[in-house]
């Protein structure tokens, strides 16, 4: 089961997801709804969790450019040539 946890502290979102053991999926069974509670001193939670929906706990896979790639790789063939004299 997976969970997502969006949370917003003085104006700024924050995510975090992982896995759920405990709890059952949605409300009341329900996936499509998550739990939102709110606090004092600008702060709001919304609580997802998932078996089946699509998209509960999805990320975007990170994008390198290939310019990026090259300068990385040339740096460690470069620090590895100084490490094995």
């Amino acid at each position: 089961m997976c969970r997502k946890i969006r949370q917003k502290v003085h104006g700024e979102w924050r995510y975090y997801r992982g896995c759920a053991w405990l709890g059952e999926p949605g409300i009341g069974g329900d996936e499509r709804y998550c739990l939102m509670r709110t606090g004092t001193y600008n702060v709001f939670m919304e609580y997802c969790t998932c078996m089946s929906k699509d998209g509960c706990n999805t990320a975007s896979l990170p994008n390198m450019s290939p310019i990026f790639t090259v300068v990385i790789s040339a740096g460690l063939f470069i620090l590895g040539r100084i490490i094995v004299r």
